[in-house]
């Protein structure tokens, strides 16, 4: 399997912008066929039999093509396979984002480190997520998941600042410029704070519906599916389309309040 020349040839598709283009896509296949067969065909088995080194070549290559709208396979077997990972590395880690050095958005560092949830899939893993020491006895809240991308926006005394994606927990990409026109997205606060709002960053489905009529019209192929599709067009660099950033979804979940400036009145909303 060659492996690492496919992840080169990949990393090379998105520092060019290349997914865009299906004929590029349909190339790249043709040449790494019997790659991309192993790669559509993976279970558990296969992956474990691999080494270390392979078993990181192979999630990259999956993380990338994720990431821009073309999954390879699905995401509960993802999940498995990185599971799998966890365990020969010997330690529980938060789920990697392997992303390639991209010119344009500049890695920034996190105000807090950003963390991820625990996933689990099977009523038995809940049942012994349930029994932890930490959660036995306490209320639990359910809630409906916000299936996109993380992303933690900074407000400098109540002013929109930048827009971070959560990238590896600690540094992440800085894509102000395209979160400033996403649907929801608040440039003032009501109070003059210093802080970081935590949200996902998501695409619904009437507006996939309207950003695939967009596509289309442009010569550019529709998105698959809301997840996947919110996962390339969010971080888009080149070529961004300002209509399209619209059609994208910020829902915030969480604020963590570094300072109050007390000026005496509120930030106009």
């Amino acid at each position: 399997m060659k492996l690492d020349k496919l992840y080169e040839k990949i990393n090379g598709m998105i520092a060019l912008d290349l997914f865009d283009m299906p004929d590029i896509q349909k190339g790249i296949e043709k040449e790494f066929s019997p790659e991309f067969v192993y790669l559509y065909n993976m279970e558990n088995d296969k992956f474990s039999g691999e080494t270390e080194k392979e078993m990181f070549n192979i999630l990259r290559i999956y993380d990338v093509y994720y990431r821009n709208g073309v999954p390879l396979i699905s995401d509960n077997r993802y999940d498995g396979l990185y599971k799998i990972y966890e365990l020969v590395k010997g330690e529980s880690m938060e789920p990697i984002m392997f992303e390639p050095s991209l010119p344009g958005w500049e890695k920034v560092e996190h105000e807090i480190p950003m963390g991820s949830l625990d996933k689990q899939s099977t009523i038995e893993e809940i049942e012994k997520w349930n029994k932890k020491p930490n959660i036995v006895g306490k209320p639990i809240l359910v809630s409906e998941k916000l299936d996109g991308i993380s992303l933690e926006v900074i407000y400098k005394c109540g002013k929109f600042d930048k827009a971070v994606t959560r990238g590896d927990g600690k540094k992440g990409d800085d894509i102000t410029e395209n979160a400033k026109y996403f649907d929801g997205m608040i440039k003032t606060l009501n109070e003059p704070w210093d802080c970081a709002i935590r949200g996902e960053v998501m695409i619904t489905k009437p507006n996939l519906q309207k950003i695939n009529e967009i596509l289309v019209a442009n010569g550019k192929e529709p998105l698959k599916n809301t997840r996947n599709g919110v996962a390339g067009m969010a971080t888009k660099y080149k070529d961004r389309n300002e209509e399209i950033l619209s059609l994208i979804t910020f829902i915030a979940y969480d604020v963590q309040i570094f300072k109050v400036y007390e000026t005496g009145e509120n930030v106009a909303g």
